[in-house]
């Protein structure tokens, strides 16, 4: 899981009681894939206010031609996983991590 990957775990999110909410998506598919093909997916996060708002954009490529399948952007918001509310993102002393992640799928 990519939060896991960032230093959240679900446990985390329950403790801080905080989670994101896509507010806007938009996606570009540009090829299909096939069932069992192996892509690359890579994730972004791209822009925050610090506060309650994140960007995070993805990527889906076939592992063995490089070609793109797919494009994504999402527009989140930190949330209150009780009341589903905004609510500012918890600091985290160590959140000067690298935000940019790839995993191969299949």
């Amino acid at each position: 899981m990519h939060s896991e990957f960032l230093g959240l775990s679900i446990k985390d999110y329950q403790h801080l009681d905080r989670g994101v909410a896509i507010r806007k998506a938009s996606y570009g598919y540009f090829l299909p894939s096939l069932k069992n093909e192996d892509l690359l997916i890579t994730i972004w996060l791209t822009a925050s206010d610090g506060k309650f708002r994140l960007d995070r954009r993805f990527q889906m490529i076939k592992h063995a031609t490089g070609q793109t399948v797919q494009r994504g952007h999402w527009e989140l918001l930190c949330v209150n996983l009780k009341s589903m509310t905004p609510l500012a993102a918890e600091k985290r002393p160590n959140s000067q991590r690298n935000l940019s992640n790839a995993t191969a799928v299949q």
